[in-house]
């Protein structure tokens, strides 16, 4: 080999690592073959990854799992809080891991109400790198707001509407709220009589076999959040009826909602 290819490779050499060849690459480990597909519910501490957007992830049984990026108005995810245990339920996925987590999906969370002081923990970016969808312009829609009143040309018997909520939480975040919107502007547009709004709650079988009931006033407290969104959007001058179910409706989690009936 000449002086000038000696020369040559040893500048190449040494530029490979910068752009990334030739650089040793951390070896991702995929989600255990015994575990994909298996539905877990389980209670921990979630952990926040400090990257460009806040990554969460939460341990459970010697396994990390992503739960999700905080992006504000711009994703569907509500981060969990430090300081709260959160609630995980979620199906096991074979997708590449992130944040070093894997991939829960679907997966949902629910903040738990009780402070616990111990899950204050907080990882380093360590190279995980997060890509979010920039948000269009115009506010984001996290207030009930009133909405152009059509005509529906065909009105049914009767329409219902579920409003979903976070495992004992009794306020809705945006896109529930938009579900109640929906709901006092289609009975104005029809001219409906009467709205009844009843609140449920339900519980949660864990993985591990414990059960979590929801709280035994969720059921009222939601059904008069609903209301009182209703009231605010308007109906139309419909009459709306109030009532709850004191006990618990089921393990899934649309038992802890609010339903919303418009008749005609």
């Amino acid at each position: 080999m000449t002086h000038s290819l000696a020369k040559l490779a040893l500048v190449v050499g040494m530029l490979l690592p910068a752009i990334g060849f030739g650089a040793p690459q951390r070896f991702v480990p995929p989600a255990p073959k015994d575990l994909v597909g298996q539905e877990l519910r389980f209670v921990s501490c979630p952990i926040v990854r400090a990257t460009e957007h806040p990554c969460w992830v939460t341990e459970y049984e010697g396994e990390l799992y992503f739960l999700g990026v905080q992006a504000g108005g711009v994703s569907d995810f509500i981060a969990p809080q430090l300081n709260h245990r959160v609630l995980v339920e979620g199906v096991v996925t074979d997708k590449p891991r992130v944040c070093g987590g894997i991939v829960l999906d679907p997966v949902r969370t629910s903040t738990m109400r009780d402070v616990d002081r111990s899950c204050n923990a907080i990882l380093p970016a360590e190279g995980h790198v997060i890509v979010t969808h920039e948000r269009g312009p115009g506010p984001a829609p996290t207030q009930p707001r009133r909405r152009e009143v059509r005509e529906v040309e065909h009105v049914p018997e009767l329409r219902t509407f579920r409003v979903e909520f976070d495992f004992d939480m009794e306020r809705a975040w945006v896109k529930n709220i938009m579900k109640i919107n929906e709901a006092a502007v289609f009975a104005a547009a029809i001219g409906a009589k009467r709205v009844e709004v009843v609140g449920y709650r339900g519980r949660v079988r864990l993985s591990n076999g414990a059960v979590l009931e929801e709280l035994p006033f969720m059921p009222k407290r939601r059904a008069e959040y609903v209301e009182s969104v209703l009231r605010a959007v308007g109906t139309g001058g419909a009459e709306i009826a109030v009532r709850f179910e004191d006990e618990p409706s089921g393990d899934d989690p649309s038992a802890r909602s609010a339903l919303i009936t418009v008749i005609p």
